[in-house]
C-alpha cells in the first residue's frame, strides 16, 4: 500500500485566513490527501502555525497584548476557516502548544550542524530600537529588494523569491518608531553555507514545477555560494544555547521550519510506530508552498536536513504564485481580500463552490486573477446546469441503479487520483465536463451516472457528496471510498431510500453584488 504524509505550510498566526492564503497551499493538499484516501492509501494530514515567526510579536505590539496570546488567538481562528472550508487534517501542530518539542528540535539542530564544515559565525550590522529595546527585523523592517528592485520587508521578497539580509534592503523603512530612535549595532549570527551545486544536485530528478525551475534558476544564476541564515537577534523564539553567547534565537524560516517538519515526521511514525518518516524510504513526503518561499524550503530546510544526517527530503512539492483579487494582490494590510469566515458563515458563496472555483482558479503556474465578475459568471453557468442535473434525477420514475457503460468515467477519475502532482485543475475540470454532458445521458443511466458524479466530486466539494451518500444514500461513511458505488449497486432498485433531504443538493446561484461587498469584511 502506498503511504503519504502531507504537510502543509504552517502559516503566521497574525491574523485569519484569506482565499489568498488557502487558493494554493492548503486546498491542493487537501484534494490530493482525499484523491489518495479514496483510492485506499495511508495519508496522514499534518498542518500547523508558525506561532514564533516576527510577524506575531508585530501583531502583539498592534494590539498591546503578549505573544503568546496573539499566537493562541489567531491559530485557533486559522482552524476554524480550515474547518469551514472542509481542509481535512488529522493533525493541527501550533507551535506555541508544542513549545518543548519545537525548542528541543531547534537546538539539536544547532549543535548538529555546528559540527559541520559547512557553518559560518558571521558578523553584521542590525538598526537596534532604543525605545523598545530590540532588534528589527523581519515584519518591523522594510525597504527594497537588492535583487530585483521591488519594495519588500522580512527576509524573502515576495516579488522576486530572493533570500535577503536586513542590510540589503535598504534604504530602511522602520514600522511604529521614528528613525531617531534607530542604532546600528554589531551583531554575530550563524549561517549555513550552500552552494549552487549542492541545490542543483537536490533538485535534480525531483522537480518539474516550472515556478521552482524558474525561481531557482533566477537566484542562483546570480550566485555560487549563498549564506542561509540560521539565527537572528530577537527577544521572541527559541533561544539557542551555547559557549559563545552571541548566538540568540532559531531562524524560523529555516532551523525553525526544518524543526516543525522533522516534528511532523515524529507525529506520523507514533502513529505508524516506525521512525520517523523523513529516515523511512516508503513513506512519500508531500508538501506546498508559495513561490516566494522556494529559497526558505530549498535552499533553507533541505539542506539543514542533509546536513543532520536525515535520509530523504521531502518527495513531492506544490508550488503556487500568488492570487490576484480583481486584478490586485490579495493584501491583509490594505484589507483588500476575502475572508473565509465571512463568506462562509454569511453565506455569501457555499463553501463546495469557493473550493471548486479556486480548484479552477489554482494559481500553481502562472498569477491568476480571481476577478468577481468572472468567478460569478462561471459558477453561476455550473449551479444552473448542476440544479438541472438534480431535477432530473429527481424526477425519474425509477431509481434503479446501471452503471452500464459508464467505466470510463470511473477509470479516468482514479487515473487523476492515482497522478503524484497538482490534480486541483484538471479534477475541477472533469466535474465540470461530467456535468455539462450530463443532459446527453439516457434515462435509464441516468441515476448510474448521476452516482458517479456525486462520488467524483468528492475531493473537491466534500460536503455536498457526504451529505448525499451519508443522508440521501444512508451509506454513514466518515470517508467517501472506492467501494461506495458498489455497496450502492448490490442494493438495486433504491426508490425506498431516504429522499427527503434530496432539495439540500441544489445551489443557490452567487450574488454578484452580495460578493462584491464582501472584500475587505472580515
Amino acid at each position: 500500500m502506498k503511504k503519504y504524509l502531507i504537510i502543509g505550510v504552517h502559516p503566521t498566526p497574525n491574523g485569519p485566513l484569506h482565499l489568498g492564503h488557502v487558493a494554493g497551499p492548503f486546498l491542493t493538499l487537501d484534494i490530493f490527501h482525499r484523491c489518495k484516501k479514496i483510492l485506499g492509501y495511508d495519508v496522514f494530514f499534518i498542518s500547523g502555525t508558525d506561532s514564533y515567526e516576527e510577524h506575531v510579536s508585530l501583531k502583539a505590539f498592534e494590539e498591546n497584548i503578549q505573544e503568546y496570546d496573539v499566537a493562541q488567538k489567531y491559530s485557533d481562528l486559522i482552524l476554524k476557516d480550515l474547518y469551514l472550508l472542509n481542509i481535512d487534517l488529522d493533525t493541527y501542530l501550533p507551535l506555541h502548544n508544542n513549545k518543548e518539542s519545537y525548542f528541543y528540535y531547534c537546538q539539536s539542530i544547532i549543535d548538529k550542524i555546528l559540527k559541520s564544515d559547512s557553518i559560518i559565525k558571521k558578523n553584521e550590522i542590525f538598526p537596534y530600537d532604543l525605545w523598545r529595546k530590540r532588534y528589527l527585523s523581519g515584519g518591523w523592517l522594510q525597504g527594497v529588494c537588492h535583487l530585483c528592485g521591488e519594495d519588500t520587508g522580512g527576509f524573502y521578497c515576495e516579488n522576486c523569491g530572493g533570500h535577503h539580509q536586513p542590510d540589503e534592503i535598504y534604504p530602511h523603512r522602520f514600522k511604529y518608531t521614528d528613525e531617531s530612535n534607530i542604532i546600528y549595532l554589531m551583531i554575530r549570527s550563524l549561517f549555513l553555507i550552500v552552494t549552487n551545486k549542492e541545490v542543483l544536485k537536490n533538485i535534480e530528478g525531483r522537480y518539474s514545477n516550472y515556478t521552482i525551475n524558474m525561481i531557482l534558476s533566477d537566484i542562483l544564476s546570480r550566485k555560487e555560494i549563498y549564506l542561509t541564515r540560521l539565527t537572528l537577534p530577537s527577544t521572541f523564539g527559541p533561544k539557542i544555547i551555547y559557549p559563545e553567547k552571541y548566538f540568540n534565537v532559531a531562524f524560523s524560516y529555516t532551523v525553525g521550519l526544518a524543526a516543525f517538519y522533522l516534528m511532523c515526521g515524529d507525529v506520523y511514525s507514533s502513529k505508524c510506530n516506525g521512525e520517523n518518516a523523513f529516515n523511512v524510504e516508503d513513506v512519500k513526503i508531500v508538501t506546498a508552498y508559495g513561490f516566494d518561499n522556494i529559497s526558505a524550503y530549498l535552499m533553507g530546510m533541505e539542506p539543514i536536513l542533509q546536513k543532520i544526517g536525515y535520509k530523504k527530503l521531502t518527495d513531492i512539492n506544490f508550488v503556487n504564485k500568488f492570487l490576484l483579487l480583481n486584478g490586485s494582490k490579495f493584501s491583509t494590510s490594505r484589507n483588500h481580500a476575502l475572508w473565509v469566515r465571512h463568506l462562509v458563515e454569511q453565506k455569501v458563496i457555499h463553501s463546495d463552490l469557493l473550493r471548486l472555483i479556486m480548484a479552477l482558479n489554482c494559481p500553481d503556474k502562472e498569477i491568476v486573477d480571481f476577478n468577481i465578475e468572472t468567478i460569478t459568471g462561471t459558477l453561476n453557468e455550473f449551479v444552473k446546469k448542476w440544479n438541472a442535473m438534480l431535477y432530473r434525477v429527481l424526477c425519474l420514475t425509477e431509481w434503479t441503479i446501471s452503471f452500464d457503460g459508464l467505466d470510463e468515467f470511473l477509470e479516468r477519475f482514479q487515473s487523476i487520483c492515482e497522478k503524484d502532482k497538482n490534480i486541483s485543475r484538471e479534477l475541477s475540470l472533469f466535474i465540470l465536463d461530467m456535468v455539462n454532458n450530463s443532459v446527453d445521458i439516457n434515462d435509464n443511466r441516468m441515476l448510474g451516472y448521476f452516482l458517479i458524479i456525486m462520488y467524483v466530486i468528492y475531493p473537491i466539494m466534500p460536503s455536498t457528496s457526504q451529505l448525499f451518500f451519508n443522508d440521501i444514500m444512508e451509506c454513514n461513511d466518515e470517508y467517501i471510498s472506492r467501494n461506495v458505488l458498489f455497496s450502492l449497486y448490490s442494493c438495486g432498485n433504491i426508490c425506498k431510500k431516504n429522499s427527503s433531504v434530496f432539495g439540500e443538493l441544489f445551489f443557490e446561484e452567487v450574488d454578484k453584488m452580495l460578493l462584491t461587498k464582501a472584500v475587505g469584511v472580515k
